[in-house]
């Protein structure tokens, strides 16, 4: 259910306007009388709808939503006098809609729906802000530090030559160790076997691209070392959780 906010000073005003509310649909009505109240229960009891009179006894209504910018609702203010200064505060601010007094219920109905389309709004952006946050993990290369030189080098190796086919008897050739002792060397510094570390960090490097412009998912594979797409795509899910597709998706918004 609807949860709306009702902030006025004016107690006779607020009754009138939840009759108007209730009806417009089924509603879930609450009341403060004052911006600090308001404030309070935005916090409190996280509306989806916020109404407020602008011009108050003691403040200016606007304040309510300059101060709960970090909540999510859809927001209505309400005045007697229509006022370009706080027309255009309330647009700057994001205010969803502006009511003049006294409130026709045809009015408030279609306000009380812009507004909850924009609460809507709102909670898709946070949830698309949330997906890329956790995205956000795999835009940085694993690093480590290590006094291991041989460790180092095989790091190096990696961070070098990524890009080609790799695997761990390429570096017992290079280092004249045997691919047991580098593994398992190789594990207790980084606690990552060689394959998972040098799969992490193709992808890193592939996340890299995409977020370069790189659109083209063939030569992103390639590019990182990557010569079959279809395994590209499972090793990409693996470690992302998400697919190529989605994941391109949510960097482009």
């Amino acid at each position: 259910m609807v949860k709306i906010l009702i902030v006025d000073d004016n107690e006779s005003f607020r009754k009138n306007l939840i009759s108007l509310i209730d009806g417009c649909g089924d509603f879930i009505v609450i009341e403060a009388e004052n911006v600090q109240e308001g404030v309070d229960k935005i916090r409190q009891t996280k509306p989806d709808i916020v109404m407020s009179e602008i011009m108050m006894s003691s403040h200016n209504g606007l304040e309510i939503f300059e101060k709960t910018q970090n909540h999510s609702y859809g927001a209505i203010v309400m005045t007697n006098e229509q006022s370009f200064k706080d027309v255009v505060k309330a647009m700057r601010i994001g205010i969803s809609d502006y009511l003049i007094k006294p409130i026709d219920q045809k009015q408030l109905y279609d306000a009380l729906q812009r507004a909850f389309l924009h609460h809507q709004q709102l909670l898709s952006y946070e949830e698309t802000l949330r997906k890329k946050e956790k995205l956000e993990k795999y835009f940085q290369t694993p690093l480590f530090q290590t006094k291991d030189l041989l460790v180092e080098k095989m790091l190096a190796y990696i961070h070098e030559n990524y890009m080609h086919k790799i695997i761990l008897n390429d570096l017992t050739q290079e280092l004249h160790y045997s691919q047991t002792l580098l593994n398992k060397r190789f594990k207790k510094v980084t606690s990552m076997t060689f394959c998972d570390y040098l799969n992490r960090y193709r992808i890193t490097k592939a996340i890299e691209m995409m977020k370069e412009g790189q659109r083209y998912i063939y030569d992103i594979a390639a590019g990182c070392g990557f010569h079959e797409y279809k395994y590209f795509s499972v090793v990409f899910k693996k470690y992302t959780h998400c697919s190529l597709k989605e994941f391109m998706r949510q960097i482009e918004i």
